[in-house]
């Protein structure tokens, strides 16, 4: 499998909202997909990027920015097909790069609890439940935050 890694480029916008209504349709059930920041990813988000294996999108993941020492984990996906390959892994090693690159403290995330294993990825790298979701949609169940040392 050769997965690659890249920066968004605007000509893969309609298989990102592919991917995504795919997941949120046929795995969360969830009938709308919200797309106002994915209209605009390079105005509403420091860094997206996208995974594929061969010439197909298998995956994306982007970081919003909260303030100067916070930021927010967004649009992380994988397809289903793809998952347990470390794609996912790969994906958000890129995003983590970038965070400490930039000095960002802290990075928070908001999940569903249809999410079972988003939540299971999210705790074994570090992220802890916390109460503070200011920063996560109404949409979301949980807010979770990672402290990040340097």
């Amino acid at each position: 499998m050769d997965i690659k890694i890249i920066k968004y480029k605007q000509k893969w916008l309609e298989d990102i909202f592919d991917l995504i209504l795919d997941i949120k349709v046929n795995e969360e059930k969830i009938r709308y997909l919200k797309r106002h920041d994915l209209w605009t990813i390079k105005k509403s988000f420091l860094c997206f990027y996208l995974a594929f294996n061969q010439d197909e999108l298998v995956g994306c993941i982007g970081l919003r920015k909260i303030d100067n020492e916070s930021s927010l984990l967004s649009r992380f996906y994988v397809k289903k097909t793809e998952r347990r390959k470390g794609i996912g892994e790969k994906l958000y090693q890129k995003v983590i790069e970038y965070a400490r690159k930039h000095k960002f403290k802290d990075i928070y995330l908001g999940v569903d609890e249809v999410s079972k294993s988003g939540i299971g990825f999210y705790e074994k790298h570090g992220f802890k439940k916390t109460s503070e979701g200011k920063f996560i949609s109404e949409d979301d169940d949980f807010t979770y935050l990672k402290n990040l040392e340097f």
